[in-house]
């Protein structure tokens, strides 16, 4: 009852955070770092990456242009008799697969892809294939980016699970992510200039995926390395290509969706996708939630300054710009009126969530003039009302612009089956805003389920803290797996 009441006030008193947006619908470790060079030693031309119009990014225009791609094997990470790290840990109770880094080209840059190809006899149709998306890295970290090839991490158990049962898995890096024979992948210059608050980074990776998508074919025919034990020719069914992303990669894979379908110039379609704690908010959500929930306590708090996962205090005092009951899972506590924080009060060190959403904007309106060349002195404001609650008055032009590049905004052009999968407690995915998209999508003819995992964390594990999963309370990967491998089988 207690999140219930979180949702109802939020409708009532907050800005429009958690679901009850009024705007309308538009109708329009084998294989890290090879040595790279550091960011800060590479010198980066930001005018490679200015752009025309943020038109270029709207869903209708990515819908209209052309993609393409062809996919050259550049390393092999194993094959079914290697024995490595990776293998010893995977392969002890499951059927060995063979494991590469292909090349591809989007937009006249260079990246890598991983592909993970089962051993087990190839199915009447070819292998179904699995997309999986991985979610933010960042820009210190992209170019040392590792395919998820490490044992401990819960997205090479996803790879796992996928082609134990059955499917060939292309874990795409995305530009400028991973470095393969000592090169780095192109596009860390869009990294710097993109990967920020104006929350426009998951278009152009969205751009990598499709073009992605229209090489699959080309993988058919592909010349593997001379002792691959592969067959000359790779038997993949194009008519059952599925998308899975986390996080980030939600935002991507939504964006995908959305103008795969229908769409005349990508011939290659798409059989279903799945979404995992999904960071495809409208944008100008993403902003005034993911910044202040990082930053100030103000914005999880009640009004009296203790956590009761409410915006009313235990003295029934109301902060009427409280965002979301649950912060991060891995604060010890969110509570701080005891002054029992120690690290946690530089991390959440920021008075007011109207500082942070300020930080914010001012990131997104300075990438914005600074490259779109139609957008020139563009600015914003932020009104308080008489209680104190901010209220963000964007630039008409900019607020149009982001609009039309939400795919969240387009549940016609929905199709493929899609599955929703988050926790009740994920800032990064609110379960209002999952909600609100399946029903969106639903009600235009659509196919969407939204599983919704009580207490898991943004991973979809336990949290160690049971202010965040109470006791008993379970991980719902392993289902999360289970469902997914069941609606790409179909």
């Amino acid at each position: 009852m207690k999140l219930l009441t979180i949702k109802i006030i939020s409708c009532a008193i907050f800005f429009t955070l958690l679901g009850c947006d009024t705007s309308t619908r538009v109708s329009e470790t084998a294989i890290t770092a090879e040595n790279p060079s550091t960011v800060t030693d590479q010198i980066i031309n930001n005018s490679q990456v200015n752009i025309t119009s943020l038109n270029e990014l709207s869903i209708n225009r990515l819908k209209k242009r052309p993609y393409q791609a062809n996919f050259t094997p550049l390393k092999e990470l194993h094959n079914i008799t290697t024995r490595n790290d990776y293998t010893k840990h995977f392969f002890s109770n499951a059927s060995p697969y063979y494991s590469a880094i292909l090349g591809y080209q989007s937009d006249d840059l260079s990246l890598y892809s991983r592909i993970d190809i089962p051993s087990t006899p190839v199915p009447k149709n070819g292998f179904p294939v699995v997309i999986f998306v991985h979610g933010w890295v960042g820009l210190a970290k992209a170019n040392g980016y590792d395919f998820s090839y490490n044992t401990q991490s819960n997205y090479a158990e996803v790879i796992h699970q996928f082609v134990q049962a059955g499917f060939v898995v292309l874990t795409p890096g995305l530009r400028g992510h991973g470095t393969i024979n000592g090169v780095i992948a192109d596009g860390t210059e869009f990294i710097e200039t993109w990967d920020n608050s104006s929350y426009t980074s998951p278009l152009f990776y969205s751009i990598d995926i499709l073009n992605l998508l229209a090489g699959i074919e080309s993988i058919k025919s592909m010349s593997w390395f001379h002792d691959s034990p592969l067959p000359p020719q790779l038997a993949i069914n194009t008519d059952n290509v599925n998308i899975f992303g986390h996080s980030q990669g939600g935002d991507i894979v939504l964006t995908a969706l959305a103008v795969a379908g229908e769409n005349a110039t990508l011939k290659q379609r798409l059989n279903a996708g799945a979404i995992w704690a999904g960071c495809f908010l409208p944008r100008t959500e993403q902003l005034s939630l993911y910044g202040p929930m990082g930053s100030s306590t103000q914005a999880f708090l009640s009004g009296d300054g203790t956590w009761t996962a409410s915006a009313i205090g235990k003295n029934g005092k109301i902060n009427h710009n409280f965002l979301y009951p649950y912060p991060a899972d891995w604060i010890s506590t969110p509570d701080n009126s005891q002054n029992n924080w120690t690290w946690q009060k530089a991390s959440w060190s920021t008075p007011t969530v109207k500082i942070t959403v300020d930080k914010k904007l001012q990131q997104m309106y300075q990438t914005f003039n600074s490259h779109v060349a139609d957008i020139k002195n563009a600015s914003y404001h932020i009104k308080d009302d008489e209680q104190g609650r901010i209220n963000i008055v964007h630039d008409a032009k900019v607020l149009g612009f982001l609009s039309a590049m939400d795919a969240f905004k387009y549940p016609q052009y929905f199709s493929e089956k899609l599955a929703l999968h988050h926790s009740d407690r994920d800032y990064y995915s609110p379960s209002l805003w999952n909600e609100k998209l399946s029903q969106q999508i639903n009600q235009n003819g659509g196919s969407v389920v939204n599983y919704e995992y009580i207490g898991n964390t943004h991973s979809m594990k336990v949290s160690p803290h049971t202010w965040f999963s109470p006791e008993g309370t379970t991980s719902g990967f392993n289902q999360m797996m289970k469902r997914n491998i069941s609606l790409f089988s179909n």
